[in-house]
């Protein structure tokens, strides 16, 4: 489903060219989950950027269920990242003056569905928001907003979920909630790919990936 060859990402800079990214291999088979941990400044965020289509790797090959987005023209790699993958963010990045309902469709303002309505209120039912069908992201509780950036992530029934320190924000009891759900979407046959801090958070992935520096210095499995 994911694979990674050699992602190299440089940038320039005014003494001279960084290295945030070196020769980072892995794969991920459909149904898995890994967790991505490393301190701040390790290229955990420049390795999620290029999985997502959104920064082209210096050097390298990525391909996503057998197709290299980078190779795609801009136009068709949007579509293509609306078709095959979902974000989630710490910060959540809901569009304020949206009701849940309107944030839980934007994704179908990039690609159409059969029934965008059907589906968004299905995912409101799934993820307890039926309530608050309404309420504007202000109006909600952290682990609510982000419950509502879970299913906006799943409008289109993505293979590949990328999340970016989907806990950092949340409270224990929402952080296992929201990490739940990322484990029941792995277990229905969907790829989970998380970058965390959180040792607790890391926990819920079937193998940990170590960086360090841009490098890849480690992956280990764990029993789930």
């Amino acid at each position: 489903m994911l694979e990674a060859t050699g992602l190299t990402r440089e940038f320039a800079s005014p003494t001279g060219r960084v290295t945030a990214l070196r020769d980072v291999s892995f794969s991920a088979e459909p149904g898995e989950f890994l967790a991505v941990r490393g301190p701040s400044g390790c290229g955990k965020t420049t390795l999620m950027m290029i999985l997502g289509g959104l920064q082209r790797p210096t050097s390298g090959q990525l391909r996503i269920d057998g197709q290299d987005p980078y190779e795609l023209a801009p136009e068709a790699r949007s579509r293509f990242r609306a078709e095959h993958i979902g974000f989630v963010f710490q910060e959540f990045y809901l569009v304020p003056y949206l009701s849940v309902l309107e944030n839980i469709l934007a994704p179908s303002l990039a690609k159409s569905h059969p029934d965008p309505p059907g589906r968004a209120r299905a995912l409101t039912e799934r993820f307890h928001l039926q309530d608050r069908l309404t309420h504007v992201p202000s109006a909600l509780s952290t682990g609510e907003r982000q419950r509502v950036a879970l299913a906006r992530a799943l409008f289109h029934e993505p293979q590949l979920l990328l999340a970016d320190e989907p806990t950092g924000n949340l409270d224990p009891e929402n952080a296992q909630i929201v990490l739940t759900y990322l484990a029941e979407f792995a277990n229905s046959g969907g790829t989970v790919l998380m970058v965390t801090h959180h040792a607790d958070a890391a926990a819920y992935a079937k193998h940990v990936m170590e960086m360090e520096n841009g490098t890849l210095v480690s992956t280990v499995g764990q029993p789930n």
